[in-house]
């Protein structure tokens, strides 16, 4: 029966690539996205490097869209654990090349993870 079939597509897993456009969407981000000459968007390349079910999660981007800089890895950990009714969600961001692009990267990811809480209200 069809219906019963199960696939891993679309699954994390260990090495498995993740792809997604990166969108710069409040205007401070885009305005320096615009002063840096660069788009307001961009193609975003990552692989899931470390994955333990309910516990753990550590997102590996490769960081190849910046003109002038040298290709380079940067990861994303989001470590989870309950809290009586509730989970407790840690992410910690690995520094980029530049304090300028560190502080860009935790202010668009602290706008990704209110939009997410805005959906789960």
């Amino acid at each position: 029966d069809p219906s019963e079939r199960t696939s891993s597509a679309g699954l994390a897993r260990v090495g498995g690539a993740l792809r997604y456009d990166m969108i710069a969407d409040s205007p401070e981000m885009i305005a320096a996205m615009k002063s840096m000459g660069q788009p307001p968007s961009h193609k975003t390349n990552s692989r899931f490097t470390e994955l333990t079910v309910h516990r753990r999660l550590v997102i590996t981007n490769v960081i190849d869209f910046l003109p002038g800089v040298k290709p380079y890895e940067s990861d994303i950990e989001v470590d989870l654990s309950a809290e009586g009714g509730s989970v407790r969600m840690v992410v910690t961001l690995q520094g980029m090349h530049d304090e300028k692009f560190t502080n860009m990267q935790k202010e668009g990811f602290t706008s990704q993870l209110g939009k997410l809480d805005k959906r789960f209200r």
